[in-house]
């Protein structure tokens, strides 16, 4: 005997000690293997891998950690789970992390191709998702987009709308111009403003030098700044519904008829040169306006003395110019007011002309 222990009791002790090690190591294996409950994470390498397992443990609350699939593999993968089952990820794709709890989705990360069939995975695999960002991806037309806007109207999607040329914007932005001049691009017919529409943050418009027949596309809008300049429209009816319009550019259409204006009771800026406007008592309301341009300019109809007396009569601090060499002409575009506007267009979000820093403003 040594220390009090006979040499088969070693040999048994030894036995027993590698036996339960052995059970640990055993059962360590498997713990890493299958999840002990649904809140324990897999960790896989690939899609392969992750298919795999599926097939062999059939689990029905699946969490696969943070694996680079696409969205297709995604779903191949929720699919393979048995009915209910629910999948749990954390992918990065087009730019950026994406998981199942997600309330918003960033697409613009990078270039990577977006496809309608994508958004409807991410859509079903993230059902918590409120908004999806995407105006970076100019493969997708509006044709592809709009079926499904209208399938999902409880979310929202940013998205690259086109005009038709090569006028495009994105749908969450408050000001948009085209920034055309009268002889550039393409002019924009009123069938293809239709989809503007889906642009449901728009404050402040600038179509001019298009070719616009009718405003039916203006339905539902609230602008503050509108530019209409040099189109063929003749009925402005539309713009009754807008009431906190401030700046108006109407030159150069065949306009008769302004009584819708008087609803317009914020207007501060108007011009009207190249109009057939000759009654100007639909401005009555219009209490706020700084500035009427109409002129003689081409112009074969003006008001007369009477309805000019009236106007100036109502508005003696409005600056009224009728005698101008173009229709933007003695400074119309000068005015610091337009500059400020022009920002906003330059960075597409609207500040309201309340907002106007004393940069802007024009000096006593």
């Amino acid at each position: 005997m040594e220390n009090g222990r006979s040499e088969p009791m070693r040999t048994k002790a030894g036995i027993l000690r590698r036996a339960i090690c052995l059970a640990v190591l055993l059962m360590m294996s498997a713990g890493a293997l299958v999840p002990a409950s649904a809140d324990q994470e897999v960790r896989f390498k690939n899609f392969n891998a992750i298919m795999k397992y599926i097939q062999e443990n059939s689990p029905s609350d699946l969490d696969i950690g943070s694996v680079k699939l696409k969205p297709a593999d995604l779903e191949k993968i929720a699919d393979a789970l048995p009915e209910g089952g629910k999948l749990r990820f954390s992918t990065r794709w087009c730019g950026t992390v994406i998981s199942d709890t997600d309330e918003l989705i960033d697409l613009n990360g990078d270039a990577t191709v977006v496809r309608v069939s994508d958004l409807e995975i991410l859509i079903r695999l993230v059902p918590g998702v409120k908004k999806i960002i995407l105006s970076a991806h100019r493969n997708l037309s509006n044709d592809q987009m709009i079926p499904v806007i209208e399938k999902y109207p409880e979310i929202e999607f940013v998205w690259l709308i086109n005009l038709g040329g090569a006028y495009r914007l994105a749908s969450d932005v408050s000001a948009y111009s085209t920034n055309k001049t009268e002889d550039e691009g393409h002019r924009l017919k009123s069938e293809e403003l239709d989809v503007l529409k889906y642009a449901k943050n728009l404050k402040a418009l600038d179509l001019g030098h298009s070719a616009i027949t009718s405003l039916d596309f203006l339905k539902g809008m609230d602008l503050e700044f509108l530019i209409l300049s040099d189109n063929r429209i003749t009925d402005i009816s539309i713009l009754a519904e807008m009431p906190h319009l401030q700046y108006l550019e109407l030159f150069r259409n065949n306009i008769t008829d302004i009584s819708p204006l008087a609803a317009c009771t914020e207007l501060i800026d108007l011009n009207l040169v190249i109009t057939k406007v000759t009654d100007l008592t639909p401005l009555d309301a219009c209490t706020k306006l700084e500035r009427l341009w109409m002129a003689t300019y081409k112009q074969t109809t003006i008001p007369d003395a009477a309805n000019l007396e009236h106007f100036k009569s109502t508005h003696p601090e409005c600056d009224v110019k009728m005698d101008l060499g173009h229709p933007t002409g003695d400074g119309w575009r000068d005015h610091p007011r337009y500059a400020f506007y022009r920002n906003s267009f330059k960075k597409r979000v609207w500040t309201p002309f309340s907002e106007m820093d004393s940069k802007y403003r024009m000096n006593d």
